[in-house]
């Protein structure tokens, strides 16, 4: 702060430093498909909230969230692509063919109708009890199992055996069903891009379906510009 005196006044000189207030909402500059790239992260996040889900609501949760983000994404990719760019509309349509005929790619499209209409979005293997333990070894007699969950052994351990056998309960992987579209049926993809899959495990599927959203998001950047859209997962 300074100040100056002047006919018999004294002007005071403040300073200070625009500041946006709190529970202001900042401006951000619009990258080129930055909007297309959010929802590919959010896919991203999906999938990562399945792998550390806690019960089953939380994994179908993320599977459905993975399946909207991801055609979200390409929803808006396409349309800002095609609305900026006069060659985007040649470039993407072999892109857009291949998603029509890759088994795994035309499912996770179809995949995200059925989940709008609140149809089941997963399924499960069934549970199953697990007998034994690392360091057990020998024979297993009557097994009692008690309302409380507590459970009994009749177990004869051979020599050098370290420890007792212990009861678990496996509660079941998740598999993607077959999904109905329009009256066209589509069972889970045994292959992705010419190769086989070997499971029906949602992560499996998603993380290559993801993959290949991702990488066709880096060839368009490289074709038509805005390296900062890449940054992201």
């Amino acid at each position: 702060m300074a100040s100056l005196a002047w006919k018999g006044f004294v002007l005071v000189l403040e300073t200070g430093k625009l500041g946006i207030p709190p529970g202001a909402i900042t401006p951000v500059p619009h990258t080129l498909w930055g909007s297309a790239r959010r929802k590919l992260d959010e896919a991203a996040e999906a999938l990562r909230a399945m792998e550390a889900a806690r019960d089953r609501n939380e994994c179908e949760d993320g599977w459905t969230r993975f399946v909207d983000s991801l055609e979200e994404f390409w929803h808006r990719f396409y349309q800002e692509g095609k609305e900026k760019f006069d060659e985007f509309p040649g470039w993407v349509k072999d892109r857009n063919t291949l998603i029509e005929a890759d088994p795994l790619l035309n499912y996770l499209r179809n995949a995200r109708h059925q989940n709008q209409h609140g149809r089941l979005s997963l399924t499960w293997n069934s549970p199953r009890l697990r007998i034994g333990s690392p360091g057990f070894n020998g024979h297993i007699g009557d097994v009692r199992i008690f309302q409380d969950g507590t459970y009994s052994v009749d177990a004869d351990r051979t020599p050098g055996s370290l420890h007792a056998p212990v009861l678990s309960i496996e509660p079941g992987d998740p598999s993607i069903p077959p999904v109905t579209n329009r009256g066209k049926l589509f069972s889970p993809p045994t292959e992705h891009l010419g190769e086989l899959i070997g499971s029906t495990h949602p992560l499996a599927i998603g993380n290559r379906g993801w993959n290949w959203y991702n990488n066709a998001f880096c060839d368009a950047i490289e074709e038509f510009g805005d390296a900062n859209s890449l940054s992201g997962n």
